[in-house]
């Protein structure tokens, strides 16, 4: 190569790997314009240069003349290859495609040559006038590349389809960019051949010709193919016009198993009425076309080709119950990340199915409201005289909290540092103390002035088999359990071991429920002891931290714990103890010295972050509970808003006029508290409620996943007490 040819591309920061392809090449001449914004470095060259050195050469051309707008290489070739025409060609529809991805639906071209003709195959009229628009510039930019007398001529494919099974081409290239290896090239042959077809006049052909190929489901497509056919419903059309009045019908189509986004490029004006007059959101249609990657969404999009109606029988969903449900717990697209479906479409199918109203519950908001209400007015314009009209009952679901956060029950005015407290752990069967769970291990301990005084650890036999689930949390094994005395005087050697002593336990809601049963089934009388639960006292005295479990009180406030050991009852009872000491020495440091004092830990202000918290469905009787409602939500949304809306309890009896109150969801405190209560403790709970909700089983079926229930059998127990009570 000549000096400035070499010098040029070392500017260009050429690999030097290259440079055996510019063997006898000259750097001939730069030429410019007046305005000296456009350069043209005109080369001569023995061969035409692989794609990738031109790459490049381009690439460096860009950074060693940044401030110069428009550049370009011009080669003359003495010895010119026109097989390299097609890798050339494909170079170029990507780079057009950086510009335009309307470019993209080109990527699945056939391309060949014919001496000094390069064909190209497109799949539709649209892609064919696409491409002829721009063959002025691809003709260009090949001619600076050296082919200077090459033609372009551009063809449609008609297609012969196997109507057994439709097998898809991937090409060689792209197998090399998915990484994997070419298979024989006889397992690709294209599916269509140059053959003329005559075109069928069919009443069930919208777009293109007769689909007669097998169907392919959506969920099983995952990669691109290059001719595929489906069945699927429109549930969304877009339509947008290019600079080049093609214009682009966007489709969204699903058939149930998946979705896919579906394109199609028409240039036709009557071709376009027809489309938008025919395709309907809602209608099922085949369509056949490639599948391809869209380089602008970054999934797969079907590039369509045909489309004919759908035979497809739909199965429409009704209600033949002889006595209409009347929902009252449904959510809207305005429930965040809980509700698809727009209100007005959901109120629509209950009037459709004969229900007499619905009642719409959105999480913490109203925002479906005016849907609803306009919904409503046009549905009962002109009623005829003595039909009942449909009815939408407006209502939203809140997060409740209870106003009294039980950091203590039945507190009294002990010393802090001066009381000796029995700190206490059960390991149990499972979780439902007030459903036929029962203790398997009672771990206790009794705690003066820091110091370790006495314990108490019984094993004891529930008569039946473990659920391996509580022994591989526990530890616990039949074995251990099958020589261990009863429950009944287990727990009456501990109720004489702590007589009237001030109780402790983490998360003690959960233990004493058990306690309390036991004093029940076992007429023990009625359990008085004063209890503090050290989950409620973390959660108001260490306000800063997220998680109160008792392994981050030990490393909190480095108490020695194994978590090996972790979930024996009389092992957490002692690390239950040695935290709640120092917990106590540093109330003292804040003055307060009684137990009765720490109900003061909490103030009126901030009851609403560290009260239980239960959902609640609230439904509007009337004009006053319309309004009282939308204060609710308004409080909730901003006075007690922490982390999520929430809402008093004692917020809503003030406004309670109407109003009907439901207690909710698996999050409610009616379905919660029914595992450990008894029939009595959950009538009082109930009595809050003006209605209390069930579900079907099914619904609470991920709570054995999480291990709140054992079985189907459990939450179907629950649902009966609940019902019963």
């Amino acid at each position: 190569m000549n000096e400035k040819c070499e010098k040029l591309l070392k500017q260009l920061n050429l690999n030097e790997d290259f440079f055996s392809f510019f063997n006898n090449a000259t750097l001939d001449k730069i030429v410019g314009n007046s305005s000296k914004d456009s350069y043209v470095f005109m080369m001569s060259l023995e061969n035409v240069l692989p794609v990738e050195v031109y790459k490049n050469m381009c690439d460096g051309l860009k950074q060693a003349f940044i401030g110069i707008p428009k550049k370009e290489f011009c080669f003359n070739i003495q010895n010119i290859n026109n097989d390299l025409a097609v890798d050339y060609y494909k170079y170029l529809i990507d780079k057009l495609c950086e510009k335009n991805h309307l470019f993209s639906s080109l990527d699945d071209a056939i391309v060949s040559i014919e001496e000094n003709k390069l064909n190209v195959l497109v799949s539709n009229v649209a892609e064919k006038n696409l491409l002829l628009n721009s063959l002025d510039v691809l003709l260009k930019r090949l001619k600076n590349i050296g082919f200077k007398d090459l033609e372009i001529e551009v063809g449609i494919q008609e297609r012969e389809i196997d109507k057994e099974q439709e097998i898809a081409y991937i090409s060689e290239d792209r197998l090399k960019r998915l990484g994997e290896e070419p298979v024989k090239e006889e397992k690709f042959k294209p599916q269509f051949k140059r053959k003329e077809i005559e075109t069928v006049d069919d009443p069930d052909v919208l777009l293109g010709r007769v689909i007669d190929t097998g169907i392919s489901r959506l969920d099983e497509i995952f990669e691109p193919v290059n001719l595929v056919t489906v069945e699927a419903s429109i549930f969304g059309i877009d339509i947008r016009e290019t600079k080049t009045d093609l214009v682009i019908m966007t489709l969204k189509l699903t058939d149930g198993t998946d979705s896919i986004y579906a394109k199609i490029f028409v240039n036709d004006k009557e071709r376009l009425g027809i489309l938008k007059k025919n395709l309907k959101e809602g209608n099922w249609y085949k369509f056949r076309g490639s599948v391809k990657d869209d380089k602008y969404s970054n999934e797969l999009s079907l590039n369509i080709m045909d489309i004919n109606y759908s035979k497809k029988e739909i199965v429409e969903v009704i209600d033949d119950a002889p006595v209409k449900r009347v929902e009252l717990h449904a959510h809207t697209m305005m429930s965040q990340m809980d509700g698809l479906v727009e209100a007005k479409t959901l109120l629509k199918t209950a009037k459709k199915w004969g229900h007499r109203a619905i009642a719409v519950t959105d999480h913490n908001g109203c925002q479906a409201f005016p849907d609803v209400y306009h919904f409503v007015c046009d549905v009962n314009k002109g009623l005829e005289e003595g039909k009942e009209p449909f009815k939408a009952i407006y209502g939203t679901e809140l997060t409740m909290i209870d106003d009294t956060v039980k950091i203590v029950v039945r507190p009294n005015d002990g010393k802090l540092l001066e009381t000796e407290y029995v700190v206490f752990d059960l390991e149990t069967t499972g979780f439902n103390a007030g459903g036929g769970d029962s203790i398997i291990e009672i771990g206790a301990v009794k705690l003066f002035n820091g110091e370790i005084v006495d314990r108490f650890d019984e094993l004891i036999n529930p008569g039946h088999k473990l659920n391996p689930k509580i022994t591989e949390l526990t530890g616990i094994t039949d074995e251990m359990l099958s020589d261990k005395d009863n429950e009944e005087n287990a727990v009456k050697r501990f109720v004489e071991w702590v007589k009237d002593s001030t109780m402790v336990a983490h998360n003690a809601k959960f233990d004493t429920s058990f306690i309390e049963m036991a004093y029940q089934k076992y007429n023990l009388g009625e359990f008085k002891n004063t209890v503090i639960d050290t989950l409620e006292l973390s959660r108001t005295m260490d306000t800063n931290y997220a998680r109160h479990s008792l392994s981050a009180l030990v490393k909190r406030y480095e108490v020695p714990f194994d978590e090996e050991s972790h979930h024996r009852g009389d092992y957490d009872a002692e690390a239950t103890a040695l935290v709640l000491h120092k917990m106590l020495v540093k109330l003292d440091s804040r003055k307060y010295e009684k137990i009765s004092d720490l109900d003061r830990l909490v103030s009126k202000e901030d009851i609403h972050k560290f009260g239980r918290q239960h959902h609640v469905n609230i439904l509007v009787k009337n004009k006053e509970g319309l309004k009282n409602l939308f204060k609710l939500i308004s409080l909730a949304n901003t006075k007690y808003m922490y982390k999520t809306p929430r809402i008093l309890r004692s917020v809503i009896d003030e406004h309670r006029a109407g109003l009907l109150i439901g207690s909710g969801c698996y999050e409610s405190e009616v379905f919660t508290e029914a595992k450990s209560k008894s029939d009595e403790e959950l009538t009082n709970i109930i009595n809050f409620y003006d209605y209390v909700e069930v579900q079907p089983p099914e619904v609470y079926s991920h709570l054995i996943e999480s291990g709140d229930f054992n079985s189907d059998a459990e939450i179907i127990q629950n649902i009966d007490k609940v019902v019963r009570v």
